[in-house]
């Protein structure tokens, strides 16, 4: 899906012009460039950020359960069948959830699965502090499975659909390291936490719930991307988005006094095709 949503942005022709310098206080010298070559924003920093939280997420809650599982044997009464069960059932999910789940973002969007799965992550994350039997912790599991095979998905479509081209391969490379680095904070966390207490199993699992809660307030902010919008016939909205988080904008190749400053301080005017050449959003 990463893949696909890469050949569509680079199949999508629109305009930017890259602010330059201001010779003598004049207008401004406009270069105009693919949309996919835009120049780098804190918005774009913001959606790196947030995917790559949910990638870390990703390998936290997956890290936890190997240490969990060693220490609530005892407490849930498990056997060689129970910890094969549980130790998979994340893993189990995550397939299903990619294959049958992961094709929504398509249908509905991927606004509206990128936030419901950190909040999935959080909740379920907390519930399996409260579990009382393997049956329990083994539906958790899986659940938390099926939102991870969807966050896996969703994740690499956004950062493939809102990142500039010159910095999309190294941005998707990040995820997969970031997911690592969850991964081995999952086992770190769970070496501190495994001689605290008694139930030190439960706080381990929980503490799953804080990366994930601190990435979906993250998450809130993440429009819907402009291709799927203008996949799906909504160009307007897409120019919208595009308007306030990439840049401002403008009928014509010179900026008015108001839109130059604000130009000045995101580098970037969106919406200036000085050649009267048709939108993209538009086509």
């Amino acid at each position: 899906m990463a893949a696909e949503s890469g050949r569509r942005i680079e199949r999508v022709e629109s305009t930017v012009n890259l602010v330059g310098n201001f010779p003598g206080g004049d207008a401004p010298n406009l270069q105009r460039v693919p949309f996919d070559e835009a120049p780098t924003t804190s918005f774009h920093v913001l959606v790196a950020v947030a995917a790559a939280g949910g990638q870390f997420s990703d390998g936290y809650i997956l890290g936890t359960i190997g240490i969990a599982l060693s220490l609530s044997r005892e407490t849930l009464h498990l056997n060689a069948t129970w910890m094969g069960l549980l130790g998979g059932a994340s893993l189990a999910g995550l397939f299903v959830g990619s294959l049958l789940l992961g094709p929504l973002a398509d249908r509905f969007g991927r606004r509206p699965l990128l936030i419901p799965t950190m909040a999935a992550f959080t909740v379920i994350s907390m519930l399996q502090f409260f579990v009382t039997s393997p049956w329990q912790l083994l539906v958790l599991r899986l659940l938390l499975g099926l939102a991870l095979g969807v966050d896996y998905v969703v994740c690499c479509t956004v950062v493939a659909e809102f990142a500039p081209m010159r910095t999309r391969a190294r941005l998707l490379s990040l995820l997969v390291l970031v997911w690592t680095l969850g991964y081995t904070t999952a086992f770190i966390v769970g070496t501190l936490l495994s001689s605290e207490a008694q139930n030190a199993w439960r706080w381990i699992l929980l503490s799953s719930a804080a990366p994930s809660a601190v990435v979906f307030v993250l998450r809130l902010f993440i429009p819907e991307t402009p291709a799927w919008l203008v996949q799906h016939g909504k160009a307007g909205k897409a120019r919208e988005i595009v308007t306030r988080h990439i840049g401002v904008p403008s009928n014509s190749q010179w900026f008015n006094h108001r839109t130059r400053g604000r130009c000045l301080r995101r580098g970037v005017n969106c919406w200036a095709p000085s050649t009267g050449a048709e939108p993209w959003w538009e086509r």
